[in-house]
């Protein structure tokens, strides 16, 4: 069963591996970082999106010792006849972490925080964030996504996307809400595992100690100084104008991500020429006065992540010269890639109107940076069927609660939050599930359905999972209450 999302990290790294394997090393020589003719990138963006993907179009901008190119394709919406180009605005999702972690290094280089300083101390006295065994969260866990924090905030109501994530429109309140409320399960730097909340709650703590709101201390401390005047979290009515219209897994219109209080986790929007002008920064064809914190930023932590390093929300993985330092995102509409070869002065940025299952665009960036292998990609699913939805009482799910296993190497975890019940497979998000009938669920982010097996006592004792013509069977091997 493929149900639902991996880390964005991970989807990467079948790509990548391949750069470090001696084929990736032979092809060294007759392979030139950014080297693809516009024709050929257009070539490969044709046949990404070319049959299938209607009303989808991808945005690619290389830079290199030969200047700045952007290469367009495809439409912002079904039925539009405004072409895309580099000024076109899409959502960044977790691009914009890294941001986060610029502000960070900066704010480390002028001395204003440290990366050990527990966040605690950056935050109102009413808030306690959790620790755990004498561990405390420090401005690095956070921002090297080590903080032990989960990734979303399940039990912060929801403005919009009720179907998919909740939480992300959490206010300021509810955010310092849910750090009083919530335990640890694992000690803070001890293990990566990526987390809206943790970054979203360092944007938080870098706004308030520079006595500025996020969006503010972004526009002064990287926007203005670079020149990235469409790079912004809070449209301008010429943005909006401008916008890629974002597209679900199943091509269905969607409406922009709200991020509330977790701005800093996923809540920028930018275009490829902006993000070309980052990278012009980056690799020092424009001076800035951002070049120290971009240093900090790449060098100051590497922590080990399987066959990559984590430094602050950029990813570090040896390529065919060197390093390539990259990062990804992807909301429930837009998926980006930014990365760069810092010896060869080479980067890409990569963006596209539509999310799902598929990585659309991460493989794209890779190959034209550094040689790593396209992948397949399939087209898109067709829309799952409208269901009715009942209520069940919380007594009944309540029933349903408990670990069901499927291999010995995978579970399912199913939990209730107030009124609604979720499911988290092993290495998985958790998502909802909704009744159709007292012992039938189903997913809105898949075409899949649960059904609890159930005993006389009305306890369930199995899982049975139904996902694109596959059903699997998970027997219930343990029971925790609400």
């Amino acid at each position: 069963m493929r149900l639902l999302n991996v880390n964005l990290y991970v989807r990467v790294a079948a790509i990548l591996l391949a750069l470090g394997s001696g084929s990736a090393t032979r092809a060294e020589s007759s392979f030139t970082p950014g080297g693809l003719s516009d024709t050929e990138i257009r070539k490969l963006l044709v046949d990404r999106i070319g049959t299938g993907y209607h009303g989808v179009g991808i945005v690619v901008g290389v830079i290199g010792p030969g200047g700045r190119r952007v290469i367009p394709y495809g439409t912002a919406a079904d039925g539009h006849v405004r072409t895309l180009d580099g000024d076109t605005v899409f959502e960044l999702g977790s691009v914009t972490k890294t941001f986060t972690g610029l502000l960070l290094a900066d704010m480390v280089d002028k001395g204003e925080v440290q990366l050990s300083e527990p966040v605690q101390e950056l935050l109102p006295a009413s808030v306690h964030v959790p620790s755990r065994d004498g561990h405390v969260i420090t401005l690095q866990n956070l921002i090297t996504n080590t903080s032990g924090l989960p990734d979303n905030p399940l039990s912060v109501d929801p403005t919009r996307y009720a179907d998919f994530h909740l939480g992300y429109a959490a206010s300021v309140d509810q955010l310092y809400d849910l750090m009083n409320r919530i335990h640890l399960d694992i000690d803070p730097g001890s293990q990566i595992g990526h987390s809206n909340i943790g970054v979203g709650l360092l944007g938080q703590a870098l706004a308030l100690k520079s006595g500025m709101g996020y969006e503010k201390l972004l526009k002064v401390r990287i926007t203005s100084p670079l020149g990235m005047r469409s790079t912004a979290v809070t449209q301008t009515p010429d943005m909006i104008s401008r916008r890629a219209v974002p597209h679900d897994a199943f091509l269905r219109p969607e409406v922009d991500l709200e991020m509330g209080a977790l701005l800093g986790a996923g809540g920028i929007k930018s275009t490829a020429n902006d993000m070309l002008k980052l990278l012009a920064a980056e690799l020092g064809y424009v001076k800035t006065p951002l070049k120290e914190a971009m240093a900090t930023q790449v060098s100051a932590v590497r922590l080990p992540f399987g066959s990559f390093q984590m430094a602050l929300q950029v990813v570090i993985s040896k390529g065919p010269a060197g390093d390539i330092v990259w990062t990804n995102g992807g909301t429930f509409g837009q998926q980006s890639f930014v990365g760069f070869d810092l010896q060869r002065r080479v980067g890409v940025v990569a963006l596209v109107n539509a999310s799902g299952g598929a990585r659309l665009v991460d493989d794209i960036g890779l190959h034209i940076l550094a040689g790593a292998p396209l992948a397949t990609v399939p087209p898109p699913p067709p829309p799952p069927p409208e269901r009715r939805t009942i209520a069940v009482d919380a007594s009944v799910l309540d029933r349903y609660v408990g670990q069901y296993q499927l291999t010995p190497a995978l579970a399912v975890r199913v939990f209730r939050d107030g009124s609604r019940l979720f499911a988290q497979l092993t290495g998985q998000d958790s998502y909802e599930i909704f009744p159709s009938s007292q012992t039938t669920f189903y997913w809105k982010v898949v075409d899949g359905q649960a059904t609890f097996e159930v005993d006389k006592s009305g306890l369930a004792a199995d899982l049975v999972m139904v996902e694109g013509g596959q059903s699997m069977t998970a027997r219930r091997i343990e029971s925790t209450r609400h």
